[in-house]
């Protein structure tokens, strides 16, 4: 008969921490999954919130408005010849501040016959005057506008770059800085070809 190994107790602290070893990897993988839930959960509720938030435009703007940097109300009306492009700004933005050259190079190209420029402001006249000035940006400034416009050009995030057509429907629009992709998809949108709101 072979010599059986006598069997030894495996001492308690050795056992405690297989268990704890154990534990220790399935609380691990419990709260990574469940932080992955949260994530998800996470992103679904910034993916709310921003529609909430007027990241999706509307269809239509209604008239433009606001007080000019002059401080004399501004209404710009819409007409069945001029197109519009218009740039919204704050001046604490920096990405706003970031834009304006490439700003600046679209409105330059564009027919002045055919197109208006409109740069719209979130801040008080003061503040829209400054960024301006500071900017030497030409042509109508609208600052203070009604809440309902600043709602439909989704003021609460800037800069945001908007085409409409003569009608005030909103062709395109960019949020952000301008980057050579977004400067070819305005560009597009800029052409002399008749402008189809979406």
């Amino acid at each position: 008969m072979a010599d059986v190994p006598e069997a030894r107790a495996v001492p308690r602290s050795l056992t405690a921490r297989v268990t704890l070893g154990r534990l220790g990897w399935t609380s691990a993988l419990v709260l990574a999954v469940l932080n992955l839930l949260i994530v998800r959960e996470n992103s679904r509720l910034t993916t709310r919130l921003a529609q909430d938030s007027g990241d999706s435009l509307p269809s239509r703007v209604g008239e433009l408005s606001g007080i000019g940097v002059d401080g004399q109300i501004t209404r710009i009306r819409f007409d069945s010849q001029t197109r519009f492009l218009i740039f919204t700004f704050s001046a604490a933005c920096p990405f706003c501040e970031a834009s304006i050259d490439e700003w600046k190079r679209l409105a330059g190209g564009l027919d002045r016959t055919k197109w208006s420029v409109v740069w719209v402001g979130r801040d008080s006249v003061g503040a829209a005057q400054s960024f301006v000035q500071a900017a030497d940006i030409r042509g109508p400034v609208l600052a203070d506008v009604p809440h309902k416009l600043y709602v439909q050009l989704g003021l609460q995030k800037v800069p945001r770059t908007i085409v409409l057509s003569p009608e005030g429907s909103i062709v395109g629009s960019v949020l952000g800085a301008l980057n050579e992709e977004r400067v070819k998809y305005l560009s597009t949108l800029l052409t002399d070809q008749p402008l189809v709101g979406r």
